[in-house]
């Protein structure tokens, strides 16, 4: 429909801004969402990562719609959109490899081989019950408050709370017990 009337994307950006046209933003939708997808795995590196980044651009697109000026060009202002979701998914995805990272290289475990420290984090993180392990993944890898990661997992917060220090408690005595395990014995003569 849109289409036929040949109505400009900024038109259909300041269409949606003012009615929510549902259709309007359709149109967007299926213009930029595979030109959004190849710009994403350019900067990601991930088809799933990219596919996020595309959805979320979406999502801040109609969340922020107050700030589109018609007079501006749509393309550019969802491309910017677009690269600061990716920057920010790449700033998240380091961060979470760095606390796995921290957590296997305080292991100083062997048994998976050094020279993957994140590997071995998600490793000993799968050594957790899987209750703790859910809490642990969301709160480190995808930052989510104890609440969220609550509502998430149809727990309370406070329950939250409690696995993930549990599972904190288990990987310290995993990595103290290998640690003790990898200690030379003295041999007694």
């Amino acid at each position: 429909m849109w289409e036929q009337r040949n109505i400009s994307y900024e038109a259909l950006m300041a269409e949606f801004q003012q009615t929510l046209d549902k259709k309007a933003f359709g149109e967007i939708v299926s213009r930029y969402t595979q030109p959004g997808l190849t710009v994403a795995r350019q900067l990601l590196y991930d088809n799933h990562l990219a596919e996020d980044a595309v959805q979320e651009t979406f999502m801040r697109l109609i969340r922020h719609r107050g700030q589109y000026k018609a007079s501006q060009s749509f393309s550019g202002w969802f491309y910017a959109i677009l690269r600061n979701t990716c920057f920010d998914m790449l700033r998240k995805k380091k961060r979470g490899e760095k606390v796995i990272q921290e957590i296997a290289l305080e292991s100083e475990i062997t048994i998976y081989g050094p020279s993957e420290p994140v590997e071995t984090g998600l490793k000993l993180l799968n050594c957790l019950p899987r209750g703790e392990q859910d809490v642990l993944q969301l709160r480190i890898l995808e930052e989510m408050s104890f609440r969220d990661i609550g509502i998430s997992l149809g727990i309370s917060e406070e329950a939250a709370k409690k696995r993930g220090q549990r599972g904190l408690q288990r990987l310290r005595k995993i990595i103290r017990e290998s640690e003790v395990e990898d200690l030379p014995t003295k041999e007694i003569a």
